[in-house]
């Protein structure tokens, strides 16, 4: 015989129906594990048992996965909404995806300094943005323009808060077929380049006490 019936009979048995209710209560056994986890899993599937002398012990139904999502995306908005303007300084935004990134940059209301070895490309970025958006003229492959194209970024608004390493030359062809001045620009733009940035940006982070920097890879590297 099942426990749950054998100790249905076993109360009704043992207790007449003018026994003192209080008296009744306090006799019995505890609640079993079983019937404890039972009633919680009732709980979270969303079952009700308004006859069930277990139901002080109901505890809130957790929330639905999807009321986690649509609180949790209510947060992110109000999070983006709130989040402080920050200064970018970022190579190669001519084309792909620094120009991308300095544009919903923008967007956002993030200010941007926008580098490319050609600025003119950038002019129409600079248009739509006057007052968050500055275009400097660099080639990462020059150490001097470096430190000076950083030292005037950091002087547009105080402060340089995010350096993206993001200039870059592809390279595609056989190994052995690349001539030693192709893999040594390779190198020039995508490694030695970065590393200039980084080496000019650092004294200013370091006197700020804060900074980011990004360093966005090649395939070719």
């Amino acid at each position: 015989m099942p426990f749950r019936i054998a100790k249905q009979i076993f109360w009704q048995r043992s207790f007449s129906s003018d026994s003192d209710p209080k008296a009744e209560e306090a006799s019995r056994p505890a609640m079993p594990s079983v019937e404890k986890r039972d009633a919680k899993r009732a709980l979270r599937a969303g079952i009700c048992n308004p006859g069930n002398k277990w139901d002080h012990l109901r505890i809130a139904r957790p929330k639905r996965s999807r009321e986690r999502i649509f609180e949790a995306s209510k947060t992110n908005h109000m999070s983006e909404s709130t989040t402080p303007s920050r200064v970018w300084f970022i190579t190669g935004c001519s084309s792909g995806f620094g120009l991308a990134l300095s544009t919903s940059l923008l967007s956002r209301g993030q200010r941007v300094i926008a580098t490319a070895r050609q600025p003119g490309s950038l002019a129409e970025l600079a248009a739509r943005n006057p007052e968050t958006c500055r275009v400097l003229r660099l080639d990462v492959t020059d150490a001097v323009p470096v430190k000076s194209a950083i030292a005037e970024a950091a002087s547009a608004w105080g402060r340089l808060d995010v350096i993206v390493n993001n200039a870059g030359h592809g390279l595609i062809g056989a190994f052995e077929e690349l001539g030693t001045k192709q893999i040594a620009r390779n190198f020039s733009v995508n490694f030695f380049g970065a590393l200039e940035v980084i080496r000019a940006a650092l004294p200013i982070l370091r006197a700020q006490g804060s900074g980011h920097i990004v360093n966005i890879s090649a395939a070719a590297v």
